[in-house]
């Protein structure tokens, strides 16, 4: 399953319903690190947070064991808050253990600080590549970009952050090296993904 998981992200398939799967199954193997990066990939996907409510459930129970008390917290008011949006059912164990400070913080206040908590795990282990994107095609669905040593790599618009509009040629950009489905060929390559401007 984690295979299989892992291919259908390669082959560019971008949504937050993958990136669950591949926390319940880094859950059933035990291993605590690897589902906490997904928690940050599944909750930093988009700002639809209402359906991800029993994921953030899910993730609550998760960061209880590896004894992130504050972090289940928020995790757990989001939840209360997201369901009060939705005048959905509040159960009484989704209020467990919420603190008075927590429990007081608005919807914004709690995504701040979650999103803190998620960018850490989702980049943990991440390098970015210093580049310059050298050629956008014209439907602006994708490109080329060269890192620093002149390597080439070809990305898709999907893949990036930020505006389109802002990544043209010449632009200076940050990206990780990551592998997808090459369709032409059908095998696996190095391309550029979350492509972003660079300050320098």
């Amino acid at each position: 399953a984690k295979k299989t998981a892992e291919e259908i992200l390669a082959r560019g398939v971008n949504h937050w319903s993958i990136y669950e799967l591949c926390f319940d199954i880094a859950v059933a193997g035990n291993n605590p690190q690897e589902a906490m990066k997904y928690i940050g990939c599944c909750a930093l996907m988009d700002s639809q947070h209402q359906m991800r409510v029993n994921f953030y459930i899910k993730a609550a129970t998760l960061l209880q064991t590896q004894g992130l008390t504050r972090e289940t917290m928020l995790h757990r008011r989001l939840v209360v808050l997201l369901k009060q949006e939705r005048e959905w059912r509040i159960k009484c164990e989704d209020r467990q253990g919420i603190d008075d400070e927590v429990n007081a913080m608005g919807k914004r206040e709690v995504l701040s600080a979650l999103r803190r908590f998620w960018s850490k795990h989702r980049d943990q282990g991440k390098i970015y590549v210093f580049g310059k994107i050298t050629k956008v095609f014209p439907e602006k669905r994708h490109g080329w970009v060269h890192d620093e040593t002149g390597r080439e790599f070809f990305f898709r618009f999907r893949d990036a952050k930020g505006s389109p509009d802002c990544l043209q040629a010449g632009v200076n950009v940050l990206f990780v090296v990551g592998k997808r489905m090459d369709r032409k060929y059908n095998k696996m390559r190095e391309t550029a993904i979350e492509v972003k401007l660079r300050s320098r």
